[in-house]
């Protein structure tokens, strides 16, 4: 099972993939407001019924977006990604056509990372 997200607009979401019972959330919030993302993956995680060990890896928009809000949603991923011992793979949605594909690929990616892997930023200058 692995976990996606995407927090870089005032649309922010929380996906599991691949697990028994996908599921997802959605709450609206200031550009580069992070502080209740792990509020709402704490929700996410009673109602689609997983445990922490349950995750295999997590994908992450790593921008382009405002610079706080990059770098915390950075920190928060690759933290998690650190003590839960799993591996972090960024995704630019610039580069796709469409989410779906971007995470799509991202998925082949992070099945093929160690343990160890962290996303960096990407800017728009």
């Amino acid at each position: 099972m692995f976990l996606y997200f995407n927090t870089l607009g005032d649309k922010k979401t929380i996906k599991v993939l691949g697990a028994k019972k996908d599921d997802e959330i959605c709450f609206f919030a200031p550009n580069n407001s992070q502080e209740h993302i792990l509020l709402y993956l704490n929700k996410l995680q009673k109602r689609a019924g997983f445990d922490l060990k349950d995750i295999k890896g997590i994908i992450v928009n790593q921008g382009p977006g405002s610079f706080a809000g990059i770098r915390k949603i950075l920190t928060i991923v690759n933290v998690m990604g650190w003590c839960l011992q799993i591996p972090v793979q960024g995704v630019s949605l610039e580069r796709e056509k469409t989410e779906e594909e971007a995470v799509k690929k991202a998925l082949a990616k992070i099945k093929r990372k160690k343990t160890g892997s962290f996303a960096m930023p990407v800017y728009k200058i």
